[in-house]
């Protein structure tokens, strides 16, 4: 995985008249804030099929084998992605300080319970474990959730966050979403994933 890192400025010597100079550093930050993820999501387009940046929406894919991974659990334990033949899976990656993450993530929560024969799965990325972990309980999850060690982001690449991969029951990934999900909208997506 390749990352730009984007480095802080060197803060200014000489003060301004009336002592401003702490003002020049303090804007630049604010603006590498900002630009930075921007830098860092688009250097995970690509992988898996992908041609072009995505606009947020449902992308259907030919299919092709959902690579597997072992990351950390919240909450203690390893969370596995392998074989798992004859169970649909829907992946979701997700950060804690996404805020369209936290708005759809009760509507998965709902979605998953709703549907006990599939398997949901969110893996927090570019995250502290605190931070995931206190999302969680906020959120109320009770589905399966880990945090990246940077082997998730690898092999499921994605522009921006919240995305959600869609694995049918052979273990092939069918399609994906990019950005943030409607109850109605994953139901749909769901009930399909069922009937393929």
């Amino acid at each position: 995985m390749s990352r730009t890192d984007v480095g802080s400025p060197p803060l200014r010597t000489r003060r301004s008249v009336g002592g401003g100079g702490w003002r020049y550093p303090l804007v630049v930050s604010a603006i590498l804030s900002l630009v930075g993820p921007l830098v860092w999501f688009g250097g995970y387009v690509g992988g898996l099929g992908a041609e072009s940046t995505p606009l947020p929406g449902y992308v259907s894919r030919q299919p092709q084998r959902a690579p597997g991974f072992r990351v950390q659990r919240l909450g203690g334990g390893t969370l596995t992605l392998s074989d798992q033949a004859g169970t649909p899976i829907v992946l979701n990656l997700w950060a804690s300080w996404c805020i369209p993450c936290r708005e759809e993530m009760p509507a998965i929560e709902r979605t998953a319970l709703r549907h006990p024969d599939v398997r949901f799965i969110g893996v927090a990325v570019q995250d502290i474990e605190s931070a995931s972990e206190a999302f969680a309980t906020e959120t109320g999850v009770s589905f399966d959730l880990g945090i990246d060690d940077g082997s998730v982001i690898d092999a499921y690449p994605t522009v921006g966050l919240p995305t959600t991969w869609f694995i049918d029951r052979n273990g092939m990934i069918v399609g994906q979403r990019f950005g943030e999900m409607t109850e109605a909208e994953l139901t749909d997506r769901v009930e399909k994933l069922l009937g393929g």
